[in-house]
This record gives C-alpha cells, structure tokens and sequence, in this order.
C-alpha cells in the first residue's frame, strides 16, 4: 500500500493510505435516494449495511443525525474515486478508507464500544455475497504488513524511545500507523528498547 497525503479521519479508518479493499460510506436518510440499496446491489460489491443508527450521542450528549454505515469489500485494493462515485450516486458524504474489516463490521452495531448504543448484530444487512469470516484472515496479513512499516520506519529514523515513535508518527499524520502501535505496544516497546539496550552495549564495549 502506497502513502498520499489525505484528510484525517478517526475510528478504524486510516488517513494516509492510498488504496484499500474495504471502504466505508455513511448514508443519511434525509438525502439517500429511496432505491439506495438497489443502487449497492447494482454494484455487484459485496457490503454490509448496519441499522439504523438513530440513537448515536455526539460529544456534547446531543443527538447525531440517524445514519447507516456502508462496509464495501473489493475484491482488490481501490483508490478514493471509484468509491466516491458509488457514494455520489446514495448522495453520501466522501467514503472513508478503512483499516479493518473485522473491526469496522463490529462497529456497524457498536459491538466494541459500550459506551455507546448497542444495536443488535443480527439486524446487519449483507448484499452481494457478503461473508464475514471469509475477510478476517485478510485483515491478520494486512495488520503484518503494516507491522513491518512500523518497524521499518524504527529503523530508518533510529527510534530509540517508544514515545519518540508515537510522536513521529501523530505529527506525520500516520493515523493508521499510531493506531497500530497502540495495539502492539508490548511488542513495539521491547523491539525499541532491545536496539537502545545494543546501542548502549557497543558504546560501552568502545569506550
């Protein structure tokens, strides 16, 4: 996956990645068309469609607009335009690209955050073929893969401090990246503090 540059967006999307096979749109009933979800089939993508979101709170404990989120699943990695042609045609907003299937189907009905309104999964609508589970060991190779940026991006800039990689990467804009470090914080911590332990051994052994 390439870097562009891009606006940040949070949850489980990434704001600095190209390209990707799973995209996220956000339907409003006020302005979708009455046959939006002919419009997804028409597509031939397989996507998952959450319930209707109508009791979402902002920050403030204000109501949000009811809405639906709109998972769609390429069968390889697309950039931002053809999404958004699919989207123009349900007078959506600009889609989202996002980092993790499995994740982003969870949040369809808020599945990992109990603070917020819990729809029922079972009311998750598939269209085109949509299987689950079946994209899930995709996402495993994907986190790996990025990992491996992590790890590359320790060693070209010579991280010897976890928090100095957090840093880096937030005011990179590396959204995907910094979300991924927290989630790996063990494994990121002892591979940063192993090369600053060397460091430290081969200054000692020519002092």
């Amino acid at each position: 996956m390439q870097l562009c540059a891009s606006q940040n967006l949070g949850g489980l999307i990434m704001s600095k990645i190209a390209k990707s096979r799973y995209w996220s749109i956000v339907v409003y009933p006020e302005s979708a068309p009455p046959d939006w979800r002919d419009k997804l089939r028409q597509t031939m993508l397989p996507c998952a469609i959450s319930p209707l979101h109508d009791r979402d709170l902002d920050g403030t404990g204000a109501a949000k607009k009811p809405h639906w989120h709109v998972l769609l699943v390429w069968g390889n990695t697309v950039a931002h335009g053809p999404v958004k042609a699919i989207a123009e045609t349900l007078n959506a907003p600009s889609p989202e690209l996002v980092r993790s299937c499995k994740g982003m189907y969870r949040y369809l009905t808020h599945q990992d955050d109990p603070d917020k309104h819990q729809y029922d999964p079972a009311t998750v609508e598939h269209l085109g073929g949509f299987a689950p589970a079946a994209y899930w060991e995709a996402d495993r190779e994907d986190i790996e893969r990025d990992l491996d940026r992590i790890e590359d991006y320790v060693l070209e800039h010579d991280v010897l401090e976890y928090a100095d990689l957090m840093e880096r990467l937030a005011s990179e804009g590396l959204t995907d990246l910094r979300r991924l470090a927290r989630r790996n914080t063990i494994h990121l911590s002892t591979y940063i503090s192993s090369r600053r332990h060397r460091r430290q051994t081969e200054g000692d052994n020519h002092a």
